[in-house]
């Protein structure tokens, strides 16, 4: 599934382990696609994460 046709990352939904985070890799994939700012600050990360989870669910929820 590619990012334009879901208006987000489908790797957002996935977290670590025991963990309530998408991770470090979720993050850098989305700066190099320029979708976030290098060096996020925690809160922006916090946001980013939770429109992207968001999206991905109200596009699947959609089908």
């Amino acid at each position: 599934m590619k990012l334009p046709e879901v208006g987000a990352l489908v790797s957002s939904i996935v977290v670590y382990l025991r963990e309530n985070d998408a991770g470090t890799g979720f993050f850098r994939l989305a700066s190099s696609l320029g979708l976030l700012t290098p060096r996020p600050s925690g809160d922006q990360r916090l946001d980013f994460w939770a429109n992207q989870v968001k999206a991905t669910y109200d596009y699947y929820a959609s089908r």
